[in-house]
């Protein structure tokens, strides 16, 4: 088993209703009223790969105005691990709408979908691999 500490920063993008949300690790996700910018943390022990998650749930076509530049939407700030910050983290994830079978690597939730970002323990190894850092001696 090996001790995960993580935290996810998200921001809100909205100009009536805020983005309803799930965020959780594993399958534990907890619903949110994302109305401010707010970081959340998770800390926990695991066997192999773990799975840290956004669902955005509330969007609607009248949500966004294009003639405004107004939008609803849920915006990856920032993952950190142990306190380790690194803008690969957010990339690494994954995005899929509801309506597509795609995955892309983005970091701004502009539809109904789920944010994955999957990740290896010990994820100090999986941080190395994904800032590119070189070859761990084992």
């Amino acid at each position: 088993m090996h001790l995960v500490n993580v935290e996810i920063e998200l921001q809100p993008v909205y100009h009536e209703e805020p983005p309803d949300i799930r965020v959780g690790v594993n399958d534990f996700m907890t619903p949110w009223i994302l109305d401010t910018t707010r970081k959340f943390s998770f800390k926990f022990y695991a066997e192999s790969q773990s799975i840290l998650q956004v669902e955005f749930v509330n969007k609607r076509p009248g949500d966004t105005v294009v003639g405004k530049n107004l939008d609803k939407a849920v915006i990856v700030k920032s993952v950190s691990f142990f306190g380790i910050t690194d803008p690969k983290f957010a990339w690494a994830g994954m995005y899929q709408t509801q309506h597509s079978s795609n995955a892309v690597s983005q970091t701004y939730l502009s539809w109904n979908g789920t944010w994955t970002l999957r990740f290896d323990v010990p994820v100090f190894t999986w941080m190395h691999h994904v800032q590119g850092l070189g070859w761990i001696y084992q």
